[in-house]
């Protein structure tokens, strides 16, 4: 744990602010994050980051914990745990979660420098306020929504953005695999064939999920698992990656 850092309470407290700006339709206490928020949360957070941002604040779940105010000895706690982002949301939730709100954690996210998480929780973060919202006053005053540790622990099914908006994984009539050089062309295609031809693709920078330490694995895993075909964008670029091509002949072996 990275036991100092040159950030204090005022360097956040701005982004809170920012945040808290908008009416307060626009937020929520952080208690009503639903499970599969919590669940994504856990799937971002819990792979480890070794280098801190340039505050000195871990890129992980160790970052929000230090920036909650938890003290060393419970994130060692967490630590020892299967899934430490659950372990410190439970707690946080019941220490500050009704003082705390979601937008609270959108910017605890900003500060650590997870951006990729702001994004791919902002979804789920909005139909968390709207359900919170939904509720008549009197509910909203005394309800909370109930933690439950199975439910938020991590699924590693939850590959991928559309494994987030349904109760089962998300299928797909192809994976395109491309070199980042050729990225252009490659939306190119992918728009025509989603737009003109009505096919699912699978996209590794617009769907796969930020956070994962091992994506060549995701990727052989959706690859097997979810995809009727891999489409690949031969180019120089794309044939200097041994990645790639360790990809196109594992699809070839599984007869894609």
């Amino acid at each position: 744990m990275n036991g100092s850092h040159i950030l204090n309470e005022h360097d956040f407290v701005g982004l809170e602010n920012e945040y808290k700006s908008f009416t307060d339709r626009n937020n929520a206490p952080l208690t009503f994050l639903r499970p599969s928020t919590i669940q994504l949360l856990c799937t971002l957070l819990n792979p480890i980051k070794i280098i801190p941002n340039e505050n000195g604040l871990l890129r992980d779940w160790r970052g929000l914990a230090e920036l909650s105010g938890i003290t060393s000895e419970k994130i060692i706690y967490f630590e020892s745990k299967e899934n430490p982002t659950s372990e410190f949301l439970k707690h946080w939730m019941k220490e500050e979660g009704k003082t705390r709100s979601i937008n609270d954690l959108r910017a605890f996210l900003a500060v650590i420098d997870r951006y990729d998480a702001c994004d791919d929780c902002s979804p789920m973060f909005e139909n968390d306020i709207k359900f919170y919202w939904s509720l008549d006053e009197t509910t909203r005053n005394k309800s909370s929504i109930s933690y439950n540790d199975k439910t938020a622990s991590v699924d590693h099914d939850v590959l991928t953005i559309g494994d987030t908006q349904s109760e089962t994984p998300a299928r797909y009539d192809a994976f395109i695999l491309y070199a980042e050089e050729d990225s252009d062309f490659a939306m190119q295609i992918v728009e025509k064939m989603e737009d003109e031809y009505n096919l699912k693709i699978c996209v590794k920078d617009r769907d796969l999920l930020g956070g994962s330490m091992f994506e060549h694995e995701i990727i052989g895993r959706i690859i097997e698992e979810r995809c009727n075909r891999l489409l690949a964008i031969f180019s120089p670029h794309f044939l200097k990656s041994q990645a790639n091509q360790f990809l196109v002949s594992y699809a070839q072996a599984l007869a894609l």
